[in-house]
Order: structure tokens, then C-alpha cells, then sequence
């Protein structure tokens, strides 16, 4: 499992970088989904692509990792929920989830797209937290 956890860190490393090279396309994005006010959407632009990137790092050097892994559950959680609320409006948006798009994706394809990555992240955190408490257990016994 923790080649995964590597794999989901530098998943959202990535996702954070890619957000922070293209910051007027994001915007555009994160607009398109009628969620948030006007004045909202420059400080998402510029605080939710280093909250993947820190979380990212996290995962991957095991420092927080179990606190970074249910931030990034909670942010998939939000993008989910984003995604499906402008699909049963029949909004045509872009994610933003890993900088320009290229071509439209549709919201179908984005929606079972997260909710695949959702279920890693899930997996990899409860791994994570199993072999945390087997490390305590462990502790505890050679004390």
C-alpha cells in the first residue's frame, strides 16, 4: 500500500501545480460551477492548490499523513459534490481538477473519475491508520 499512498501524494501535488500554472483558467473553472461568490473565487485560487500540494507532500514523506489523507477525503468529498450538483443542472463546466483542459470532459466521466479517486484515498487512509495503531499496540507492548 504505500506505493499508493506515494501514487494518491503526487496525485495531488500535481493537481496543485497544475492549478498554480494556469490561475485565470482556474478561476474561470471554479466560477463556471455557480457555487461560490465573485469575491470567493481569487482567495480558492490561491489557497485550495497549495492545500493539495502541502497535503500531497505530506502523503508522501509520512509526516501528517493521516490528518492530510482526511483533508484531501474532504476535499474529494466537496469536488463530488460540486461535480454532481452542476451535472443535475446540466451545467457544462470545466473541473479545474488538474490544470487546462485540453477537452471538455463530461461531468459523468469527472464525476466517476473522483469518486475512483475518493475510494484509493479512502483505502490508502484506512491502511494508513490500521498500521498506525498496530505501530501504538506494539509500543505499548514493549514498554
Amino acid at each position: 500500500m504505500m506505493g499508493l499512498r506515494i501514487v494518491v501524494g503526487i496525485l495531488f501535488v500535481y493537481a496543485g501545480v497544475s492549478k498554480i500554472s494556469a490561475p485565470h483558467q482556474f478561476a474561470l473553472d471554479i466560477s463556471s460551477f455557480r457555487l461560490v461568490p465573485s469575491f470567493a473565487v481569487m482567495p480558492l485560487v490561491w489557497s485550495l492548490p497549495f492545500v493539495e500540494i502541502a497535503c500531497g507532500i505530506m502523503i508522501v514523506l509520512k509526516r501528517f499523513h493521516i490528518a492530510a489523507l482526511t483533508v484531501v477525503l474532504f476535499l474529494m468529498g466537496l469536488f463530488l459534490g460540486a461535480l454532481t450538483w452542476a451535472y443535475t443542472r446540466g451545467l457544462h463546466v470545466g473541473c479545474g481538477c488538474f490544470g487546462p483542459r485540453i477537452d471538455q470532459d463530461t461531468c459523468v466521466w469527472l464525476i466517476a473519475r473522483d469518486l475512483f479517486i475518493a475510494v484509493v484515498v479512502f483505502a490508502v487512509a484506512i491502511q494508513e491508520i490500521k498500521q498506525h495503531q498496530a505501530l501504538e499496540a506494539q509500543a505499548k507492548e514493549g514498554v
